[in-house]
């Protein structure tokens, strides 16, 4: 694998952190005004820092969020279940204690009922209702899936045959594909290597970069900042679920990254 030079790490992660920076300061704002300042003001900090490393880009040019399109690629690192669904005939369940929501088919209805389930008692809170989030805006338009898995003891590789079959039951015109081996998502090497390795699988499939997505909604920290440096060589955007609502509408937004690439000269 090809290495990269002290300066080029700096920023790019550099370019990482004033995302998140911005992000959780956006979204903080309305509910914690002093939280969210600190942060837009970090962000603005490292914007500052990150102009300064811009040559070590290889002539990227701009970081670019929008709400996202529908894509026709999908490579989704899937987190382990916080409630193991079960099959019960055609429909999976997902249960805590006496509270119970079943996965219907019917894709925002059963994000809506998970939703629903948090404030019944028991509350159910089930960390692959964002996995359900993350397909949506993609439910018509998807032909292929790749899902990643980390490792046991603990990992979500195991599960990834039951995310499957959860998936296909959303996504029934897409090729599902559980990626080969299990893969530690702190590894950031090994983990870089397997997405790319996804992404040029569905080159091969047929798919162009624009309408490759890579989601780093599960998984770790490390995870997201890998799945976020794999679209820098490529057209190809990555996804991030937000893990609490907007305060306005009450919806979860859904945000796409693209970085726009230019002569680092005419910057």
């Amino acid at each position: 694998m090809k290495k990269f030079f002290k300066l080029p790490w700096k920023a790019i992660l550099t370019a990482v952190a004033t995302i998140i920076a911005f992000d959780i300061g956006g979204n903080a704002i309305f509910q914690y005004p002093i939280v969210g300042i600190i942060f837009l003001i970090l962000g603005f900090v490292l914007f500052v820092i990150l102009y300064h490393l811009r040559n070590a880009f290889l002539n990227t040019y701009l970081l670019y969020r929008h709400h996202c399109e529908p894509h026709e690629g999908l490579i989704m690192l899937v987190s382990t279940p916080s409630f193991v669904p079960q099959k019960s005939g055609e429909y999976w369940k997902v249960k805590n204690g006496s509270t119970e929501v079943t996965l219907t088919g019917d894709l925002e209805n059963d994000i809506n009922n998970l939703e629903e389930a948090k404030n019944i008692n028991p509350p159910l809170r089930w960390n692959w209702q964002q996995l359900l989030r993350a397909l949506s805006p993609h439910a018509k338009s998807l032909k292929v899936i790749y899902i990643i898995g980390s490792p046991e003891p603990n990992g979500s590789y195991k599960w990834l045959k039951e995310a499957k079959d959860i998936i296909n039951s959303y996504i029934i015109n897409a090729n599902i594909e559980i990626y080969e081996n299990p893969i530690e998502f702190e590894d950031f090497e090994n983990l870089l290597e397997s997405i790319n390795d996804c992404i040029e699988n569905l080159r091969k499939k047929g798919i162009k970069d624009k309408d490759i997505l890579i989601d780093i909604t599960g998984g770790q920290k490390t995870a997201s900042v890998v799945g976020a440096i794999a679209t820098l060589g490529a057209r190809v955007t990555f996804q991030y679920v937000e893990t609490t609502p907007d305060p306005l509408t009450g919806k979860y937004r859904i945000w796409a990254y693209d970085v726009a690439v230019q002569s680092p000269i005419s910057i």
